[in-house]
């Protein structure tokens, strides 16, 4: 992408569209994990670098985070750039919130992403499921 095209809002949000819909190859592995697990899907095109975020309410909200990294310094994304995976959950119990975050994995190819997130999400959610009220109020950050 050259700089003329940066500055093309027509361009720029095209070429955010092309990215966001390179992940709709991970749709159906999301959909059986969603369903599953009684997860729901937010994937937001609003955001740079392109995001799906899974959720599942309760007490507490727990989450996991596949979005492409941001190269240092770089206002353009490509397709090739690597992914991140974080989970985490937030309790919010009247008295206060408390949250903890987890990086799963960082710096993964595409194409690994897609041969392996089904089972990443199933070790998440594994962990993840250990983490209840009584766990975030001891080990978990609180916000204030």
């Amino acid at each position: 992408m050259t700089e003329p095209d940066f500055l093309d809002e027509e361009f720029l949000w095209g070429h955010f569209a092309a990215i966001n819909d390179h992940l709709s190859e991970l749709k159906p592995i999301i959909d059986q994990f969603c369903a599953r697990y009684k997860f729901r899907a937010i994937e937001n095109r609003a955001e740079r670098n392109p995001r799906i975020r899974l959720e599942r309410a309760g007490q507490p909200t727990l989450w996991l985070d596949l979005r492409m990294e941001q190269k240092q310094g770089r206002e353009v994304i490509h397709q090739d750039l690597p992914y991140e995976l974080s989970c985490g959950a937030i309790l919010d119990d009247g008295q206060g919130r408390y949250y903890k975050i987890l990086q799963c994995f960082s710096g993964r190819p595409f194409e690994q992403v897609l041969s392996q997130l089904k089972g990443e999400l199933e070790n998440a959610l594994r962990l993840l499921l250990t983490w209840d009220a009584k766990f975030l109020k001891k080990n978990g950050d609180r916000f204030d």
